[in-house]
């Protein structure tokens, strides 16, 4: 369990089972900041990006850079790493002060997704859909915090590249490496399906192999939009997805026990893009649902079984509330929060829960007037 610093392993490789333990230092102190990117609309740069710090749970906050990235969809970040990452106007940036300043470290409008080494602070790796013509697909890795970059994954795929959306690590032993996760889709093609490729050792070029690509999806815009590697146990690892209607059965979340190898549908029927997990008991996961456009309504769920069953968890969560980010306390049992908008004069963009989403505080009162667009509590 974290806190104590060992892990269970077990990576599968063919008929063949690798087992043990790996230890970490994962000791942390208590509370943890949360981070908030903000976009105020109508308003003119720069006035309209803001990256925001609050620590006291959401209920004051500090603008911590005014400097404009763009429409920020990620912030990625550990507790005791030096560097902060996003992705504003679909480039990659690093800050080194707690995220007052930030550095482009990859341009070009077509990034994705950032992942960091659980433990080595120089290993970043990349997701990218691709530029004009879908050249520069793929994963990239980083092993100087961004300085640098090669390309680990092309897309390569039985018929189109495909694009890279999502990228995760999972820890195992040092001596195999750390498993490695990349999701997307190659939707652009009339004959497009989801895929999900892995690596067993630390994602170096030539790693990856294709272990799910969606069958009986082609053609239904289904995509892998997002990862969680468990944090108690390896070999388990949830994946998010999305489809076009008629293919229900092929929306929601994804779950492999495997290490990667092979995957089962444990929640269908709902579009899945946001994953979290519980500080203390990694049996309980939330999905969410941040929709591209439009006024759905919030949509999240809860299981505390390890994905068997599932609940919604959206009482007390406005009606007009929209979903764009979700994230779990790393520090603090059954907290969360969920940021975002709300459609017409409904000022509510960020709640909080303390009991796993049975009930949910709105925090938006001591909130500057930013739509939500990303959290991150490291």
């Amino acid at each position: 369990m974290p806190g104590n610093g060992v892990y269970q392993y077990a990576v599968q490789t063919g008929a063949e089972v690798v087992t043990g333990t790996v230890t970490i230092d994962t000791t942390l102190p208590p509370g943890s900041p949360l981070y908030a990117a903000g976009v105020l609309g109508g308003a003119p740069e720069p006035e309209r990006y803001r990256i925001l710090r609050s620590d006291d749970d959401g209920l004051n906050w500090t603008v911590v850079s005014s400097q404009t990235l763009g429409t920020v969809t990620r912030l990625v970040g550990q507790r005791g790493m030096p560097y902060l990452y996003a992705i504003g106007g679909g480039n990659v940036w690093r800050s080194g002060d707690g995220g007052a300043t930030w550095t482009q470290v990859l341009a070009g409008g077509m990034w994705l997704d950032i992942a960091l080494h659980p433990t080595n602070r120089d290993v970043v790796f990349a997701a990218s859909k691709g530029g004009a013509w879908h050249v520069g697909t793929g994963l990239y890795r980083s092993l100087d915090h961004g300085q640098s970059w090669v390309q680990v994954w092309d897309g390569s795929g039985p018929t189109w590249p495909y694009e890279a959306h999502r990228v995760a690590l999972s820890v195992v032993d040092p001596n195999l490496g750390f498993l490695v996760f990349v999701g997307g889709d190659n939707n652009y093609a009339s004959n497009g399906r989801p895929v999900i490729a892995r690596s067993i050792s630390g994602g170096g070029a030539g790693s990856f192999q294709i272990v799910w690509n969606g069958p009986g999806v082609t053609g239904n815009y289904c995509s892998v939009t997002a990862f969680l590697p468990d944090h108690a146990t390896s070999t388990v690892v949830y994946a998010a997805t999305t489809a076009w209607d008629p293919a229900w059965n092929h929306q929601g979340v994804l779950l492999s026990d495997t290490g990667g190898l092979t995957w089962t549908y444990v929640l269908t029927h709902t579009n899945a893009t946001l994953l979290a997990q519980d500080a203390a008991d990694h049996q309980v996961v939330y999905k969410a649902y941040a929709p591209p456009s439009g006024c759905l309504g919030p949509d999240v769920w809860r299981t505390e079984d390890g994905g068997s069953t599932w609940i919604t968890v959206t009482a007390g969560l406005s009606d007009h509330f929209v979903v764009r980010a979700l994230v779990a306390s790393p520090t603090e049992a059954d907290v969360l929060f969920v940021g975002g908008w709300a459609c017409g004069n409904d000022p509510s963009r960020l709640y909080r829960s303390a009991n796993r989403g049975e009930t949910w505080e709105d925090r938006s009162a001591g909130l500057p007037e930013y739509n939500i667009t990303a959290l991150l509590m490291p």
